[in-house]
């Protein structure tokens, strides 16, 4: 299952972190041992930020499992977006035209992906109004014949 596969995942990840903090502290024997100062300074916004840290690792690993790839990189895209924003207002930072347009094509890309497929696939708008016209006509000579549509 995909909790099995995480488990697996993050096991090894934890196996090999914890490998390298001890042979850091075997190098560094004045520092003390990793284990007991591992969450020494941590208060309550550290806490939730590990814990948002956790679900985002879980939904995303759901994300890769079960979606599509197009799923895929409209989310990160999507994520991309929302921190570019999120930035400019809680940290100050200062647009560039690089981000605007960024933003920008990922907008456009994501309305035309999820734009109806029914839709004419004309971009001039003269054949638009032509269309538009013949079936107005049509419409006109139906009415002309007696032909009545339920409205």
């Amino acid at each position: 299952t995909l909790y099995w596969q995480n488990m697996q995942l993050y096991g090894f990840g934890t196996l090999f972190n914890a490998a390298r903090l001890t042979y850091d502290d075997i190098q560094n024997p004045n520092g003390g041992f990793w284990l007991f100062d591992l969450t020494a300074g941590y208060n309550y916004i550290t806490w939730l930020i590990v814990i948002n840290f956790s679900f985002s690792g879980l939904f995303i690993s759901w994300i890769q499992k079960y979606a599509n790839t197009i799923v895929k990189v409209y989310a990160t895209s999507s994520a991309m977006m929302v921190t570019a924003f999120l930035s400019i207002f809680f940290f100050d930072l200062e647009p560039t035209l690089q981000l605007f347009l960024g933003i920008a094509i990922v907008c456009i890309s994501i309305l035309l992906y999820f734009m109806p497929g029914d839709l004419p696939t004309s971009t001039s708008l003269a054949a638009a109004t032509s269309s538009s016209n013949k079936l107005s006509a049509l419409n006109d000579d139906d009415e002309e014949l007696g032909h009545t549509k339920a409205r």
